[in-house]
């Protein structure tokens, strides 16, 4: 199917040959002579080569036409000088490319060579497979241009430069390349800048999940490459704006390529590896369910790795996302391990490892976690609760798809909580509602006490101080035993359980204050509660039924205490009212006998007056009469004196 026309003149073939030679080629198809060619020289790896590239991409020499000069003379010192041209198309490639050099046939890597390549194809997709890279015909790639330039000896090394540029693409190396009994080497700098990478990925057949929001490149490094194995160091660059560097060896294990070294990233995302693990459709949920689409049956990742590596943010998909984070991962076509995690999460310091395979469609897990110092608030959003805690598990499971893996989940672990507040728990409610009690009277009811109770209770926080909780994870669910917190004012008890099948908490337990002077028998001041619902989204609901029963129990005992100080009064009032009655009658009696000891004492002084007066009459009329006596006997005597006188 070739249509070949030379002329020219050749002697001393093969030995040493000679000459001049122009020839075209022109074939609908130049596989079938390249393969001729291949198969009658089968120790050229340059025919060899390219006719591999041509089985795996049959276009890649249809349409053809070669024209080549070549000419060769012998330099007079036992060399021979070869100079050879050539230009024309082949596969839609416009292609020229020169060859010079001088030496001896059998000392063909000492000879001094310079060669020029270089191609324009509107399709890149033709200059990939010419270079011997996998090409799929999808027609992503548009116009591209290659060159290539080389000069020095295949055994001491040549200087090359290759540059491939297509459409916001460009891929470079300027090194050196050698040939040597163990194989070609190579060593220089590479560097590869793509406003878009995934179109040339998608071309060489390598998949990554997620691909179709575009992916920027830039990347560069020093390269070595020799019996299979290519050294890039000093790697730096970015991947979407995300810098990437440090030191990674290449070479091909099992028929893929595998990667080994360290790596300092900006982000890394463990979503894209767990996807390809298991299948583009694996992780595909709807409602906010965990996804039941069954795991492919083995691995498509498209490379294996062991890699130690830094980055500053480590993401698991949507799930969470740590920084600052070291670790040592390892990829195979069994699955995805890492191991040494050290990393920064939710204000504390986390550290582990897990394993995740595919063994045939059935995914396997297990881990092990530990997480110090972290922020109760990052750790369970919109849960309501402040402080730090120390957490660990370790878990494993098993299952078909997502939802089976997590529906098989166990596992159990420790909860040290230190500081912990809870809002929306008022342990200083009890003075509020006994406020509110006495307000309504011996009236408070169930009724009564539900309408007040609730927006109490909820009104504050409760500081908890420090806990330790074990749990355990069995079925795709989260127990833990009765948690009991304390404070001076109250005490709150509750049971947990999370279902992490249906990513719903459920936890109910009660609140009894603390009552001091209002203790009664048989009766707590206790308000229930409840909590239920998806994660971040449990509605709480506060059951005051125990709280009535107190309160309805202090209000009679109250009544009782009001009745019976009622009688105590009524019995008090009788009490005092005999008192005085006695009372008034001891002093009606001390008044009669004061009166009568009065009449007796006036009755005696009157006596006595009386007796005094009679007395004094009696001594009057005594005196008198002795006065008249006296008298009447100096008148007597006077009569008689006067008498004597007269007589």
């Amino acid at each position: 199917g070739a249509s070949i026309s030379a002329t020219g003149r050749i002697k001393d073939f093969p030995v040493s040959p000679t000459g001049k030679l122009d020839a075209s080629v022109v074939a609908v198809d130049l596989k079938p002579l390249v393969d001729v060619a291949a198969q009658h020289y089968p120790n050229n790896a340059v025919l060899k080569g390219l006719a591999g590239r041509a089985a795996a991409y049959p276009e890649l020499f249809q349409d053809a036409r070669v024209d080549l000069v070549t000419s060769a003379a012998a330099n007079g010192d036992g060399t021979t000088g070869l100079a050879v041209s050539a230009q024309g198309k082949a596969g839609g490639s416009a292609f020229s490319a020169s060859l010079s050099g001088k030496g001896v046939a059998d000392r063909l890597l000492e000879a001094p060579v310079s060669l020029t390549f270089n191609a324009r194809n509107t399709d890149a997709t033709a200059l990939l497979a010419l270079y011997g890279l996998p090409a799929l015909p999808l027609g992503m790639l548009g116009e591209a241009t290659t060159d290539v330039s080389a000069k020095g000896t295949l055994g001491g090394g040549m200087a090359t430069s290759f540059n491939l540029i297509g459409n916001d693409f460009k891929a470079g190396f300027d090194g050196t390349i050698a040939g040597t009994p163990q194989g070609p080497t190579a060593k220089g700098k590479v560097s590869l800048e793509a406003a878009d990478i995934e179109p040339w990925l998608m071309t060489t057949g390598v998949g990554l999940p997620g691909m179709g929001t575009g992916m920027s490149t830039w990347l560069a490094a020093d390269a070595d490459f020799g019996n299979g194995l290519l050294v890039l160091s000093m790697l730096s660059g970015a991947i979407n704006e995300a810098a990437v560097s440090g030191d990674v060896n290449v070479d091909v294990k099992d028929g893929l390529p595998h990667l080994a070294g360290a790596l300092a990233l900006d982000e890394l995302d463990l979503d894209p590896m767990a996807v390809a693990l298991f299948g583009d459709q694996a992780f595909l949920g709807a409602g906010g369910a965990w996804p039941t689409a069954p795991f492919s049956q083995k691995s498509s990742l498209p490379f294996t790795a062991e890699l130690d590596l830094t980055t500053a943010s480590l993401a698991a998909g949507p799930l969470a996302t740590a920084y600052d984070a070291a670790l040592s991962l390892k990829l195979d076509q069994e699955g995805i391990r890492v191991s040494d995690l050290k990393a920064k999460f939710a204000g504390g310091a986390l550290s582990g490892l897990f394993e995740l395979k595919n063994n045939d469609g059935t995914g396997l897990f297990s881990g092990q976690m530990k997480l110090a110092g972290a922020d109760l608030a990052t750790v369970l959003p919109q849960a309501g609760i402040s402080g730090s805690g120390d957490f660990s598990a370790a878990l494993s499971t098993s299952g078909k798809s997502v939802d089976a893996m997590v529906a098989a989940l166990s596992g159990s672990g420790t909860a040290a909580l230190k500081g912990l507040t809870i809002a929306g728990v008022n342990p200083d409610a009890f003075g509020a509602f006994i406020a509110k009690a006495d307000a309504i009277g011996r009236d408070i009811d169930a009724a009564k006490t539900a309408r007040f109770a609730p927006q109490i209770a909820a009104d504050g926080s409760f500081p908890a101080g420090d806990i330790d909780v074990a749990f355990t994870i069995a079925g795709g669910t989260l127990r833990a035993p009765p948690v009991n917190l304390e404070n001076p004012a109250a005490k709150l008890s509750a049971d947990i359980t999370a279902d992490l099948n249906a990513s719903t908490v459920a936890a109910s337990g009660s609140i009894t204050y603390r009552p001091g002077d209002e203790a009664l028998v048989g009766s707590d001041p206790t308000v229930n509660f409840s909590v239920d619902g998806p994660f971040g989204a449990a509605k709480r609901q506060f059951d005051s039924e125990p709280l009535a029963q107190f309160l309805t129990q202090r209000a009679l005992e109250k009544e009782q205490q009001r009745v019976e100080a009622m009688q105590a009064a009524l019995l008090e009032k009788q009490r005092l009212r005999r008192e005085v009655r006695y009372y008034a009658a001891l002093q009606a009696e001390r008044e009669r006998a004061a009166e009568e000891l009065r009449k007796q004492q006036e009755a005696a002084r009157l006596q006595a007056e009386a007796d005094a007066r009679a007395k004094a009459e009696a001594a009057a009329k005594a005196q008198a009469e002795a006065e008249a006596k006296a008298k009447a006997d100096a008148q007597a005597r006077a009569e008689a004196e006067a008498k004597a006188k007269a007589e």
